[in-house]
């Protein structure tokens, strides 16, 4: 009997520090082998984040998530590829953080608010470089 392995997720954790006003990436990096049936799951506790290939140079079929608020979203597995190890940056931006009261706020919204909530101008929205290596 000739049955597919199960995909694999990788799991990236996504975490605001409203104290801080600052967000996390763990880990930075993630690899991806070639060789199994591998996917990235980008998990985010209390806060909204998209992540954001460049259209030209995602190794998945789409190039833009958004990761909600408790929740998570999958890349899917790369599309067949060739060659070497390569290296591929992509960005993770803060879009929105969850109040005490449990309702979201858009990062976006009013300044005032998103000041508070994010630390950041709706102009200046907090993101941050994360790297995929494929094997």
């Amino acid at each position: 009997m000739n049955r597919k392995s199960p995909v694999k997720s990788r799991k990236v954790s996504l975490s605001f520090n409203p104290a801080s006003g600052r967000f996390s990436i763990r880990p930075k990096t993630i690899a991806l082998s070639s060789g199994e049936l591998q996917e990235v799951l980008w998990r985010s506790r209390n806060a909204t984040f998209e992540i954001r290939f460049e259209p030209d140079c995602t190794p998945f079929r789409a190039f833009r998530w958004r990761c909600p608020t408790g929740g998570g979203c999958l890349s899917g597995i790369p599309k067949r590829r060739r060659g070497r190890e390569k290296c591929i940056k992509y960005t993770i931006t803060l879009l929105g953080t969850v109040n005490g009261n449990g309702a979201s706020a858009r990062a976006g919204s009013r300044k005032k608010r998103n000041e508070e909530k994010t630390g950041a101008s709706p102009q200046h929205r907090l993101s941050r470089e994360a790297y995929l290596l494929l094997k």
